[in-house]
């Protein structure tokens, strides 16, 4: 049976761009818990392949929010952040350390911004893998959302998950 394959480490942070001096830090999330934690939400397919795991697979150090290949799905999930006041902000900095564990073809992973609630998202990175790998991710990234008063980000794999 092939393991679980993507798993995304301890920290995703988000800082406002700016002048370095102005960079401040809006999320650092360890997911210390037994679940998801509170403000933090699954959407779109796979939902209920969001789990806790207590391991360090993606480089940091235990816990890591892990995505499960089964029940099998085919789509975009969406692991989303609680909302931001994102007002007078142009940009943010977000990092996240991740595994892949391949099985064959390809998935995409990405950051994406919703300022309505998740009903649309604005895709705002994205990155095509197919080969098992430790990756870490720094990426400064823009999006109609900002500016906005309710922003949410989310880590999004699309997939069909039995190639992971």
């Amino acid at each position: 049976m092939i393991r679980v394959i993507i798993t995304i480490a301890v920290a995703i942070m988000l800082s406002v761009n700016g002048l370095a001096q102005n960079r401040a830090v809006l999320l650092h999330e360890s997911f210390d818990g037994n679940s998801i934690p509170a403000g933090w939400s699954t959407m779109g397919e796979g939902g209920n392949n969001w789990v806790v795991s207590r391991t360090n697979n993606a480089g940091g150090t235990p816990n890591e929010m892990e995505l499960q290949f089964s029940p099998y799905f085919t789509g975009m999930a969406r692991l989303v952040t609680p909302a931001f006041d994102m007002t007078g902000v142009s940009g943010v900095t977000f990092t996240f350390n991740h595994s892949y564990e391949h099985f064959y073809g390809s998935n995409d992973m990405g950051i994406a911004t919703s300022s309505d609630g998740g009903v649309t998202w604005h895709e705002c990175w994205r990155h095509t893998y197919n080969s098992s790998s430790v990756y870490h991710v720094l990426e400064s990234i823009e999006s109609p959302d900002m500016g906005q008063p309710n922003v949410q980000f989310c880590v999004f794999v699309d997939t069909d998950s039995h190639q992971f």
